[in-house]
């Protein structure tokens, strides 16, 4: 059977493992539907969010909530419109399932010819809190980093630029905010999921490790354990009438006495107004009231008011009754002449207890043994803020987790996640189990928050704090410990939150901290240092960042909660760095600072001639043989650090190393439909709009067009004009060919979504975009745009998708937050007659927040998706909108975000959804098959596709991957190649051998293998192989080891001649071994040490003593080595790299000891003639030296050029031929010049920027690489 279409191709098993996590979604009547619009409506009326998502950037900072509301509109457009929540544990459940039973690897897009292409960008990277030199590197040069939102990377050369990263195989694209690893055993790695800073935007699975020094990986610690729930401290207990006894949650006020249990009557008050029942005004029915527990409807005035009138009444407590659907609130206000307790009731429960009161209704309202008042709870381990491994001696280690917890902020009823969990864990066995350190309690005897872990030089474990989120309290906090299980206070900071830390490498006395300070009117942050281990702290005062826009006592301009970084130079106590918008570094304890990287060239800034590093530092890492050498992780991905002493000096000091780091998080892209000239774009968080023009095959590099957060963006299908945005209504014209700007269409920051929805009518150059309950329609020209807005009666929230018709080319189709699908025709004409004719074509059964609208085979054919956890996620319609049919079929319950229809094939249907893109082949069957379509991607959310009709290439943009391409084709779709009755489209297992009897997806028992054990189910004596056994030809398992089981390793010998060669064994599992080495044959149950070995090759075996095993190994032990190695001189300097020999390495000129180094490439300053060697640590492997002639002496400056360069020639000669070539080798020039005091002087001002090659013709030619801005 030939291949079919690029994006498809179905598990064979995929359809009853999806089935099983698909959470229920009732099929529900009309007048069910009605109640639930309603019901959602009132949740986003009510949202948690309402008031946040109104704050400018500016006021969520002074408030300390993180100012990106990206998440929190998220949180609204995914709630489950039955329980007004989203439900992300469901995604981590669905995700989990998957990953146990090896789906997401084995889906459409597994094949080679069926992957998603990764396209980049190759050269921006996304926010990244984890950076772990290898351990298993002698080099030095190996890195993993891990992106909060897009996975794990290893680069295998940190010191090249143009070293690329590598996408970690893992299970899941996690959200990794630290990494680290064992000092007792180099190839055990720890990884921790799941950012607390960003208020419940990054959520995690718990924590993962890798014995195999990062190549597999696994959970070991945490994740979410159950739903969310809504919980509080209090119950209402109804004991009469029979009708309705039973228990009902309530919330407690933050005013009046605490409740610890009464009983009473119940009574409802009336003020005798127009609302009598909210007891905005005196009571008149005191009599009835008095003695009894007042029952009031929350309505316009204060809660204090209504119960300040109840009290006055006589009532001994209040029992306030929700308007809106949904959980109780906490009743806010202050009044201390208020003696007696309230409580709020949900509307739906309260309005069960009212219609009872006729009849007397007595309840008892009780304390519950519960620390929330009225909160949404996520239970489980998902924010871990460190991980530090302890060696405790003996080759043992104890392994230490801060476990934070976060919430959506700001939110009522407030959502906790982990809030149960949080807390310092510790293992002393390698993860197998975890027990939670009890850290004494704050003031008040609550548990205290860990936030950073830190080793002291004398193994003392140093741990430090945040606040509570439950509890307020407990921030700002260091405590210590000598034995990792008696910990003690050392210091607590003044409303201090957020702390970070970072402890001497070289005195144990020495601590840094660097804080957060929570309470208004003080300082933002707190910089202090102790050289006594706390006995005494003296306060530093913190750099000022020469950006005007930077308060000068805040370098994090308000966001330490969030960008807040320290460390200290391991080789110097008085070096430190400390890094919020930008990076600082003093070298004398903090008296004085440098600035070492600037974010930008606005204002003071222009004039630094320091690195340019991306905004907002979290982390800093030093090379572990080089304190000179670090790398940054920030808000723009990854930095390297190669000269940190003089980066105040030099622009290349620190550099971005994020070639094919692609962990950007985009909101949305676009693909051009030039086919000669490919062009993507996308809005990435933080990252504006990132441009590839003129894109090649695979990953490509991009520049950056417009600023801030990237959001919606379009390139013109006339190839005209590209279209990016900003937040809200701020959307930008810029050139097609280049990207450069043009004009602004729109500065609007007072209407519309953080991340505005909007369409573009390519045809007739209109805009449109999304306001409150209003269209916002920009008509482009070439320098300027006009607008005008659009509302109708039908339009009665937000618009949430637009998608301008293909077929006509003035329709319109608006989908909303409240489940609405409009249809505009005449979109692009203004008024009433003659103009935009509006129709409602919501189906019937819509309820949610319509994330999608596209259009199939004809404008009759649409597609609509929702956002929203618990509901029906697709539909369909053939006839504009009259008839819809569910599509459903067995997509498990996620939140939708994007759909396409191949043009081919109306049958084949893609989905980008929270976990990545799902895919079906028989869409117009009445219940389609969906399975997950991304390999190449990952689970990752995706967030958009675009489709470039001239070849069908789909463009996908995620949330943490950067951006994918792929294909729609369809080949004899229709055809049955191998005759097994099952069409090409829907056999999902090619050449069947003739006559075998197949299912319904065309797999017969010979090509199906259920349990996964590499035997087919025809031949397979023993099904239910469990995972992982190894098994014979039978399917049976037999006795095997771990594939890592053996670790061999072999030492060569110290000088030629000297036979004294090492093999090393180690195993993981202990048995009874027997191998041969050398004609000995030895036993052992461990590790096994073979010594006195001639160089040569060696094949051994080891066997298992009672078993039929074997394992083979051949080995080298290599000769001695000599001294080797290669050397280079630029600018006056020797740059030597000792190729082999034995560290440390001692360097002589002229004779004379210079210096002695561990690293294998140093730098020496010399001159002409003058005769370096260097000599290694042992004797017999001689001494490498070098000769520095004057051609070595030749440079160019200065390099980079702007123009004018001088090339440095220390010859006799008095003139030279010079060729310069392109970097495609092209001859630019060749021209004679005249040499004058050793020197040559070239203009290259006429010359485009790039990289090009001067010839110098000398006796010998050379070489030399220039740099043109």
């Amino acid at each position: 059977m030939k291949n079919k279409f690029i994006l498809f191709l179905v598990l064979f098993f995929a359809i009853f493992l999806i089935s099983n996590f698909k959470n229920s979604k009732l099929e529900r009547t009309n007048g069910a539907i009605v109640n639930l619009r309603k019901q959602h409506e009132n949740f986003l009326k009510n949202s948690p969010f309402k008031k946040t998502l109104q704050l400018s950037k500016k006021e969520r900072k002074t408030m300390g909530i993180p100012p990106n509301k990206y998440f929190e509109r998220q949180w609204e457009l995914t709630m489950d419109p039955t329980t007004g929540k989203p439900h992300p544990e469901r995604l981590f459940t669905l995700q989990e399932s998957l990953r146990l039973k090896n789906i997401a690897s084995k889906v459409p897009g597994s094949a080679a010819w069926n992957n998603w292409e990764e396209r980049g960008p190759n050269n921006v990277g996304g926010r990244t809190r984890a950076i772990m030199f290898d351990p298993n590197d002698a080099t030095n040069k190996r890195v993993f980093a891990g992106g909060v939102s897009g996975g794990l990377w290893v680069n295998n050369d940190i010191t090249n630029q143009d070293s690329s990263w590598e996408l970690v195989d893992m299970p899941q694209n996690l959200a990794i905010s630290v990494i680290t690893y064992d000092p007792n055993n180099t190839n055990i790695f720890y990884l921790g999921t799941g950012e607390s800073y960003v208020a419940g935007g990054v959520n995690g699975n718990g924590l993962w490790k890798s014995v195999d020094g990062g190549a597999n990986w696994s959970k070991i610690f945490g994740g979410i354990t159950g739903e969310t729930t809504f919980q509080t401290n209090l119950k209402l207990i109804v004991n009469s009438p029979s009708s309705i006894i039973g228990e009902y949650q309530v919330t407690s006020a933050a005013f009046g006495p605490r409740i610890t249990s009464i009983t009473g009557n119940l009574v409802l008050s009336d003020d005798s107004s127009l609302s009598p029942t909210e007891a905005c005004n005196t009571l008149t029915n005191n009599s009835a009231i008095s003695g009894n527990i007042a029952v009031v409807e929350r309505g316009s005035c204060t809660f204090v008011s209504k119960v300040k009138n109840a009290q006055d009444a006589g009532a001994t407590a209040v029992i306030v009754v929700n308007n809106v659907i949904g959980p109780p609130i906490s009743l806010g206000g202050d009044d201390n002449t208020i003696t007696i307790p309230s409580i709020m009731i949900s509307k739906e429960e309260g309005a069960l207890i009212m219609q009872e009161l006729d009849n007397g209704v007595n309840v008892t309202i009780e304390a519950v043994d519960s620390p929330f008042s009225g909160s949404f709870v996520t239970p489980g381990i998902q924010h871990i803020n460190d991980i530090k491994v302890r060696d405790i001696g003996g080759g043992n280690s104890e392994v230490y987790v801060a476990v934070g917890e976060s919430y959506y902020s700001n939110s009522t009823p407030v959502s906790l996640l982990g809030v149960q969990e949080y807390g310092l864990y510790k293992s002393d066995n390698e993860g197998v189990s975890w027990s939670e350190v009890l850290l004494p309690t704050t003031v008040d005897d609550n548990k205290y928050v860990p936030n950073d872990i830190e080793i002291g030089f004398d193994n003392t474990i140093w741990v430090s704090t945040n606040n509570s989120i439950l509890f307020g309290d407990g921030g700002g906090t260091i405590l210590s410990s000598t034995d990792g299980n008696t910990f003690t206070v050392k210091h607590t900071i003044a409303n201090g939150d957020r702390t970070q830390i970072s402890v001497s490498k070289l005195d144990a006395g020495i601590v840094y901290i660097l804080a957060e300070l929570g309470s208004e009117g003080s300082a933002p942050i707190y910089l202090a240092k102790t050289d006594d281990a706390f006995t005494t702290v003296n306060e530093l005062i913190p750099p000022v960042d020469a950006d005007t826009g930077i308060p000068d006592n805040d370098f994090t301009r308000g966001q330490a909660f969030y960008n807040l970084m320290i460390e200290i130079d391991p080789v110097s106590d008085n070096v430190i760095y400390v890094g919020g918008i930008d990076l600082f570094r003093s070298s004398d304890g903090g008296t004085n600072w440098s600035q070492i990287s600037k974010w930008s060239n606005n204002n003071n800034l222009a004039s630094l001639n320091i690195p340019m590093v991306h905004a907002d530092h979290h982390i800093l890492v030093f090379n572990p043989e080089d304190a000179n050498q670090g790398i940054f992780g920030t808000d723009g991905g990854i930095y390297y650090g190669n000269d940190l002493t003089n980066a105040t000096l030099s622009t290349s000091a620190i550099s971005s190393r994020n070639k094919n780091y692609n962990t950007l998080q985009f909101y949305d892209g676009s693909i051009g439909s030039n086919l000669s000239s490919e062009k993507l774009i996308a809005g990435a968080q933080d990252n504006g709009a990132q441009f590839i023009n003129n894109a090649s095959s695979g990953v490509n590099a991009s520049i950056r067009v417009t600023g801030g957060d990237g959001a919606h963006v379009f390139i013109d299908k006339d190839n005209e004009y590209i279209v990016t945005s900003y937040v809200y209504n701020n959307y930008f014209y810029l050139d097609y060919n280049t990207g450069a700007f043009k004009y602004a269409i729109a500065e609007n920051d007072d209407d519309g979504d953080f991340i505005n929805p909007a369409a573009l009518d390519s045809d007739n150059n209109i805009l449109y975009t999304s306001g409150n309950n209003k269209i916002y329609r920009y008509t482009l020209n070439a320098a300027s745009a006009t607008s005008s807005t659009m509302t109708n009666s039908l339009l009665t929230a937000s618009p949430t998708a637009f998608k301008t018709s293909t077929f006509t080319t003035t329709t319109l189709f608006v989908g909303t937050e409240n489940g609405k699908l409009l249809k505009l025709t005449n979109a692009n004409i203004a008024g009433s007659i003659g103009g935009t004719v509006w129709a409602d074509i919501t189906g019937d059964m819509f309820y949610g927040s319509i994330s999608c609208i596209e259009l199939g085979e004809t404008e009759n054919d649409i597609m609509v998706t929702f956002h929203n956890y618990g509901v029906t996620s697709v539909y369909y319609t053939q006839d504009g909108g009259n008839t819809w049919q569910n599509k459903e079929g067995n997509l498990p319950d996620l939140p939708v975000k994007a759909v396409l229809m191949n043009p081919l094939n109306s049958n084949e249907v893609i989905l980008g959804t929270d976990l990545g893109v799902w895919g079906t082949s028989n869409f117009n069957e009445a219940s389609p098959t969906w399975f997950q379509s991304q390999n190449g991607m990952k689970d990752v959310q995706v967030t958009s596709f675009d489709i470039r009709k001239s070849d069908n290439t789909v463009l996908a943009s995620t949330y943490g991957r950067g951006m994918f391409t792929a294909k729609f084709t369809v080949d004899n779709y229709n055809d049955d190649d191998d005759n097994d009755s099952v069409i090409n489209g829907l056999d999902l297992c090619a050449n069947t051998p003739a006559g075998e009897t197949v299912d319904a997806n065309g797999c017969s028992e010979s090509q199906i293998d259920d349990d996964n054990d590499g035997v087919m189910n025809n031949l397979d004596v023993c099904p239910n192989t469990p995972v992982d056994d190894v098994v014979d030809e039978t399917g049976c398992s037999i006795f095997n080891l771990p594939s890592n089981n053996f670790s061999i390793e072999t030492i060569s010998e110290t000088c030629p001649s000297s036979d004294n060669g090492l093999v090393i064994i180690q195993t993981v599992e202990s048995h009874s071994y027997v191998t041969t080495i050398n004609g000995t044959t030895y036993n052992f149950t461990g590790d096994l040490t073979v010594d006195n070995l001639a160089p040569g090759i060696y094949n051994f075996c080891i066997t298992v003593t009672g078993e039929t095993y074997e394992q083979c190994f051949v080995v080298e032990v290599k000769e001695g080595t000599t001294i080797s190695g290669k050397s280079s001189v630029t600018s006056g300097k020797a740059t030597v790299e000792i190729e082999e020999g034995t560290a440390p390495f001692t360097i002589y000129v002229n004779g004379k000891e210079t210096f002695e180094t561990n690293s294998p490439i140093f730098n020496i300053a010399i001159k002409p003639g003058d005769m370096v060697e260097v000599k290694t640590a042992v004797t017999c492997e001689g001494v490498y030296s070098k000769t520095i002639e004057l051609l070595d002496a030749i440079v160019a400056y200065p390099n980079p050029t702007r123009g004018n360069i001088e090339i440095i020639l220390p010859i006799s000669e008095q003139e030279v031929t010079i060729e310069l070539y392109n970097i495609h080798s092209q001859l630019i020039s060749k021209n004679v010049y005249l040499i004058v005091y050793g020197k040559v002087q070239l203009d290259l001002t006429t010359i485009p920027s790039g990289v090009y090659i001067a010839k110098v013709l000398l006796d010998k030619p050379l070489s030399i690489k220039i740099i043109k801005q």
